[in-house]
């Protein structure tokens, strides 16, 4: 029994729709009373969604679209927006073009740039999630510690911790879906000494807009798109000396990056279908990249000379030895210039080996030489941590991360599903990272991947999904035998399991290809938990999908006939 003196605290997310057990808690955390709800029925299937960024709003927007409102997403921020609400690091801005980077349901006119910055996709996310009124399925400051499936329940128990509370609850949930996000947690340098650094160490995910960095001396470690991204905006501040760290360079690309004519704005505002084709040009482009970039040896040879070129001519010849990679074209994440290599030419800016650091001391870093350099700040744009799992999910038989660690690094069937966790679903999980096109596209095509399987259960037609091992073990021996010889294998990188292990994050083939893999759920690929335990009960309904195709052939039919039959009088009265 609860003490009389003791006041519990229950739901943070309180609501009756999706508590399945009440957890009584006292200050200290511990654990009281635990109370049963009864098991829920149909509409009372609720979900849990892990990060609002773009792929936590996106599967938002689909549930609503299909009917579906109970559902609770969870975010550690104040905020809306993911990795576009972190990263607020001076120049920050989208590679990719912005009209395909956006979400296929809710196309935007009148960006300004082809490239866009982070103020506007974050003006942008948060905009879509007032449009979906999502704000009261949201539960912000609020950190997932743990879930925990309960089989007998057919859902999880998630432990959620609320930073301004300072206090822990209980929900319950039958379906979890993880939007948490491949790059958000941020990765130091393992530099020995850089806690002693006295002045300010930042990592671009972490930006303290509160530093000035005018008239100081700058030090930026890390050669991808966020550390060129930094070089080339700060060092247009007056008086700031800028030293950029290069320990193993990426290739570099032009970036087509121009300011947005309004008569286009008004074109693609009030012309239909012409932003949609634009979008869809703008897909073909990427895949025909594919195929010249990571496809075909005969083109990619040709077009590294190209990027040598490009990078050796637009910077000073004293830079080239930091600049040019010894590895293929598209082995690491491509970098497209958006001013970096113009900024090499100024004299307040200069390279150095970033392989040279051996240590920090207060007042700057030491290189092999014994010299020490002295800085005022070190930015790290040293990218993020992608083997750790950000939080604690146990299965039937396991945590995910021991069943990561067994498996020598993260997988998961169509980077979705993971074996021994029913009803858990990731979006840009392991394998759907791509080299050379937009993540929302891979994004979306998981969502509709994850609406075939869940409405079945939403529906109350079964209660559970699981992906067997044997797919799980078939698909992932699938992509590593793609991967195998590809440039992917030839340099280390984020890419892969402590830089030159298992490739863990890029999908081995095309946008097209993974999207015609997840066109449709194969049901002999899950275990079925539920009232019939079979695979046909989730099946859609033949029925369903005949009476629907009928009735959109005789629409279709009756406004093509009433068409021909308009223009036929149109034309006969005008001889």
């Amino acid at each position: 029994m609860l003490l009389p003196s003791i006041q519990p605290r229950i739901s943070l997310c309180s609501s009756s729709e999706s508590n399945l057990h009440l957890i009584f808690v006292d200050s200290n955390f511990t654990t009281l009373q635990i109370m049963s709800a009864p098991a829920l029925d149909e509409e009372e299937r609720s979900i849990v969604i892990v990060g609002a960024g773009f792929a936590g709003i996106a599967i938002a927007i689909k549930l609503k679209g299909a009917g579906f409102k109970n559902f609770k997403i969870i975010e550690k921020a104040d905020d809306v927006g993911g990795t576009w609400r972190d990263n607020t690091y001076p120049g920050c801005t989208s590679d990719i073009s912005i009209h395909y980077y956006t979400l296929s349901t809710d196309l935007r006119s009148d960006w300004n740039r082809t490239c866009e910055t982070q103020p506007s996709i974050q003006a942008y996310i948060k905009k879509l999630f007032k449009k979906y009124e999502l704000e009261s399925h949201t539960c912000f400051n609020s950190r997932l510690l743990s879930a925990k499936w309960a089989p007998s329940l057919q859902g999880y128990e998630i432990v959620i911790e609320n930073s301004k509370r300072n206090h822990r609850n209980t929900i319950f949930a039958n379906i979890l879906v993880s939007a948490h996000g491949l790059l958000h947690i941020p990765k130091l340098p393992a530099i020995p000494g850089l806690n002693d650094f006295t002045g300010k160490v930042m990592h671009t995910a972490q930006w303290d807009r509160s530093v000035e960095l005018r008239q100081k001396r700058v030090a930026v470690i890390g050669s991808g798109g966020s550390g060129t991204q930094v070089v080339a905006k700060i060092s247009q501040l007056p008086h700031t000396e800028v030293v950029h760290f290069i320990h193993s360079p990426n290739w570099i690309l032009p970036a087509s990056i121009v300011t947005i004519h309004r008569l286009w704005k008004w074109i693609f505002g009030h012309v239909p279908f012409v932003m949609r084709l634009y979008r869809w040009t703008l897909f073909w482009i990427f895949e025909f990249l594919y195929l010249l970039i990571f496809k075909h040896r005969i083109t990619r040879n040709p077009l590294r000379k190209l990027a040598e070129y490009f990078k050796t001519s637009q910077s000073p010849k004293e830079f080239h030895s930091f600049l040019v990679p010894s590895y293929p074209l598209g082995c690491r994440r491509i970098v497209f210039d958006d001013g970096y290599l113009a900024s090499l030419n100024q004299e307040n800016v200069s390279l150095c080996n970033g392989g040279e650091i051996v240590s920090a001391v207060p007042h700057g870093l030491v290189t092999k030489n014994g010299n020490v350099q002295h800085f005022d700040v070190i930015v790290c744009a040293t990218g993020f941590e992608t083997v750790q799992f950000p939080y604690e999910l146990r299965g039937v038989r396991s945590t995910i991360q021991e069943y990561y660690d067994a498996k020598d690094g993260p997988e998961a069937y169509l980077g979705t599903t993971v074996p021994g966790f029913p009803n858990f679903y990731m979006l840009n999980g392991p394998n759907t990272a791509t080299g050379y096109t937009s993540v929302l596209f891979f994004c979306e095509t998981e969502v509709n991947y994850i609406m075939k399987l869940i409405q079945p259960v939403l529906q109350n037609r079964v209660s559970s999904f699981e992906v067997t091992q044997e797919a799980n073990d078939i698909y992932n021996k699938k992509l590593q035998k793609m991967l195998d010889g590809t440039i992917f294998t030839f340099c280390g990188s984020w890419y892969r399991v402590g830089s030159n292990g298992k490739n863990i994050s890029i999908f081995p083939g095309s946008a097209l290809t993974f999207w015609y893999w997840c066109r449709n759920a194969n049901w002999d690929h899950y275990k079925v938990g539920g009232p019939t335990s079979s695979r046909k009960a989730a099946e859609p309904k033949l029925s369903m999908m005949w009476s629907k195709s009928v009735t959109v052939y005789v629409v279709l039919g009756l406004v093509v006939t009433a068409w021909t039959s308009w223009v036929l009088h149109d034309v006969a009265s005008q001889q």
